[in-house]
């Protein structure tokens, strides 16, 4: 459409030539804060040293996933300019994450949907 893969932004030079990066948000918080979520055994831990490295509102934080994932939004999420697939998401914040249970046979018949629309439909009934 502009014929290049080279766009400027807000004054900053955008390079949407493939490979894009690809990291874990864990390796992307740990460069950006120097915490590295996997070293901590408890959530008063993680939360103490999280607090040491700046991090705001951490008592709201019911896990060390979730923790991780603020930490990402306070002090990663607005670093990230280049186009990069962060990957490996904790588990606590995952949409999926339900406490009701769902039959094999509902998400099997969600898989079958090809549509992101209809998928999300389906799930809101």
């Amino acid at each position: 459409m502009l014929g290049t893969l080279q766009i400027t932004y807000q004054g900053t030079l955008i390079d949407l030539t493939p490979s894009w990066r690809r990291v874990t948000m864990h390796d992307l918080v740990k460069e950006k804060t120097g915490l590295d979520f996997a070293q901590f055994t408890t959530l008063e831990e993680a939360k103490k040293a999280a607090t040491g490295a700046g991090l705001q509102e951490v008592e709201k934080c019911e896990s060390i996933g979730k923790l991780l994932n603020e930490a990402f939004e306070q002090k990663v999420e607005e670093t990230l300019i280049q186009p990069t697939f962060v990957v490996d998401y904790p588990v606590e914040i995952s949409p999926w994450q339900n406490p009701i249970a769902v039959s094999q046979d509902w998400l099997n018949g969600l898989s079958c949907l090809s549509s992101v629309e209809k998928q999300l439909i389906v799930s809101q009934s």
